[in-house]
């Protein structure tokens, strides 16, 4: 683990936890539900599930060293496959806007706004590992086909007359 990374994943989670009794009217602004304070403490115990999904994960960790850098691994690898709705990418299920539709079917509670857009979510999947990381069933990775170098033709010699 880089210091770099080190020091700015502790101190991430030192400000997430000193301000997780702030999350449920926070969350209520950024994604204007009121459940988050409606449900002040199902909000918190939610907030400690997705605090220490995020440690086990390493989530923050693969951002802040670069594992996790959408612009470099974007280009190496595409990603095909779809979303089933399994909540797997969610830190396994642990997420705190993932809302259970069925036994096997989950919805992003923040899918239509602006906050995903800024999640880790909004660039899932990145690559092969983000795939393997999160047992994700209909992602894979697309090998690119290596193309044959096209014969180069010459334009035919004009003779000036």
């Amino acid at each position: 683990m880089t210091l770099y990374a080190r020091v700015m994943t502790y101190g991430l989670f030192a400000g997430i936890f000193l301000t997780l009794p702030l999350w449920p009217p926070m969350l209520t602004i950024m994604t204007g539900q009121m459940k988050h304070t409606r449900r002040y403490f199902r909000t918190i115990r939610k907030g400690f599930t997705h605090l220490h999904a995020l440690i086990k994960m390493r989530a923050v960790h693969r951002y802040f060293s670069g594992e996790g850098n959408k612009p470099v691994q974007r280009a190496a690898e595409k990603i095909g496959g779809f979303c089933i709705r399994c909540g797997q990418c969610c830190l396994e299920r642990r997420c705190m806007f993932l809302e259970k539709q069925s036994d096997t079917e989950y919805l992003c509670g923040i899918y239509g706004t602006w906050l995903r857009e800024h999640t880790h979510c909004g660039a899932y999947p990145i690559n092969q590992t983000d795939i393997d990381l999160y047992k994700c069933p209909t992602y894979f990775v697309i090998k690119p086909v290596p193309s044959s170098p096209a014969a180069q033709r010459s334009p035919a010699p004009t003779q000036n007359q």
